[in-house]
């Protein structure tokens, strides 16, 4: 990998450019992150992967376009899919192939996974290379909305007609939200490295048809969850454990409630 993108497309944007330097900065917790395979077991079988797994086959091309941490492209990779993680920062690029060596060994499953170095609002690859494109906690870091849809373009663009492009997002119109705020949740104070758009469902999924996609949905995860997001207590844990075997979780509950929210869309044929 190197610091220029291959293709000769201009250099990394504003959003980039941040990411690279808190992924890099010395206490990242990206720069040296093990992720658990017990982790990875459980994100291969979850929501987070659920519409591409779905959308694909085992050996199909798929893109995470902003990889981070690496888990859902570990997930990924668990369900045999052959998959590119595309992230700007170098150092989470190596801490990627350090897990996904020690996983392969760990599942004696050698993972096909591919990291590649470059900016997603100008993905290195040709049109229509893939079967699906994903990322998590990546479209919101845009805060204008033409430049969100042009970062959901570019991800259809490299995915084949028919593909699923499929993205997660903190839910910013959680009803906890100002909660969170004023007792400084670390996941939810924003600050000037790391600012965030505040997604409901509905603008989700306009931003994706608005990108081109089609049979949008849109949806969220783990709504009893966020109720031991914080503060992080036992008791809290254990309601919220109860209420994930007792009740069910309609639609309507996943949308207001879930801890992300998460749309998926058809590039057309």
């Amino acid at each position: 990998m190197t610091d220029h993108d291959p293709t000769g497309k201009a250099p990394a944007g504003d959003v980039a450019r941040r990411w690279q330097s808190l992924a890099e900065s010395d206490n990242s917790v990206y720069r040296r992150n093990d992720v658990p395979p017990a982790r990875v077991e459980a994100m291969a079988r979850s929501g987070y992967v659920a519409p591409v797994v779905a959308a694909t086959r085992e050996g199909d091309r798929v893109l995470e376009a902003g990889c981070g941490s690496g888990t859902i492209s570990l997930a990924l990779a668990r369900r045999r899919r052959a998959v590119v993680s595309v992230d700007i920062s170098p150092a989470v690029l190596r801490n990627l192939t350090r897990n996904r060596d020690r996983l392969g060994e760990h599942f004696h499953q050698p993972l096909s996974l591919t990291p590649v170095r470059g900016d997603i609002e100008r993905l290195p690859f040709a049109d229509g290379g893939f079967a699906a494109a994903t990322n998590e906690g990546v479209i919101e870091h845009w805060l204008d909305r033409d430049a969100r849809v042009a970062v959901l373009r570019e991800m259809a663009r490299v995915v084949r007609p028919g593909g699923v492009v499929a993205v997660y997002v903190p839910n910013g119109r959680h009803p906890l939200v100002r909660w969170w705020y004023w007792t400084k949740y670390p996941g939810f104070v924003t600050s000037a490295s790391v600012p965030w758009h505040r997604y409901g469902w509905r603008e989700l999924a306009d931003d994706l048809r608005a990108a081109g996609l089609v049979e949008v949905s849109a949806d969220g995860l783990s709504p009893y969850s966020t109720l031991a997001v914080w503060p992080n207590w036992w008791l809290l844990r254990a309601l919220a454990a109860g209420l994930r075997r007792l009740l069910p979780e309609p639609r309507w509950l996943r949308r207001r409630w879930g801890f992300n929210l998460v749309a998926a869309g058809k590039k057309p044929n």
